[in-house]
C-alpha cells in the first residue's frame, strides 16, 4: 500500500498577489486504522453470529439426549448417552464463554449487578462438599 495524501488548496492573497496556499497531510495511518477497526467489528460481529447460529443445534441435541435417557434401560447405551450429554454441555459452555469475549468487546455488553449473600453461598457449597466427601 503508497501513501495515502490528502490535498487542501486555499486561494488567499498575500501582499496583493493571488495565492495558493497548498496543504498536504498523510493518511495513510488514519486510513489503515479505520480498515482495522472495521475488520474487527466484522470479525466480532461474525462470531457472534456464528455462536448464536452453533446454539440453537446444540441445545436440540442436549434436549433429545435428555428424551433419550429417560426412556433407555441398557447401561451402555446409557453410558454413550450421558457421555454425549456432557460433551455437548461443555461445548454449549465454551460457546457461551466465546460469545460473552465477543460481547465484551461490543458496544452490546452491559454488565449485570446481581447481589449475593457470600456466607451463605460458601455454606451451601461447603455443605454440598461434605455430602460427597
Amino acid at each position: 500500500m503508497g501513501i495515502l495524501v490528502k490535498f487542501r488548496v486555499k486561494k488567499i492573497v498575500f501582499d496583493n498577489a493571488e495565492c495558493y496556499l497548498i496543504n498536504l497531510q498523510d493518511s495513510t495511518m488514519t486510513y489503515r486504522l479505520k480498515i482495522k477497526q472495521a475488520k474487527e467489528k466484522l470479525a466480532r460481529s461474525m462470531q457472534a453470529t456464528v455462536n448464536h447460529e452453533m446454539r440453537t443445534p446444540i441445545n436440540t441435541t442436549i434436549m433429545c439426549t435428555k428424551m433419550m435417557l429417560t426412556k433407555e434401560t441398557d447401561p451402555s447405551k446409557i453410558k454413550q448417552l450421558k457421555l454425549i450429554l456432557h460433551a455437548n454441555k461443555i461445548l454449549i459452555c465454551n460457546v457461551n464463554n466465546n460469545l460473552d469475549n465477543a460481547m465484551t468487546h461490543s458496544a452490546t455488553f452491559k454488565p449485570k449487578i446481581t447481589k449475593f449473600n457470600a456466607k451463605k453461598t460458601l455454606q451451601k457449597l461447603t455443605d454440598m462438599l461434605e455430602r460427597q466427601a
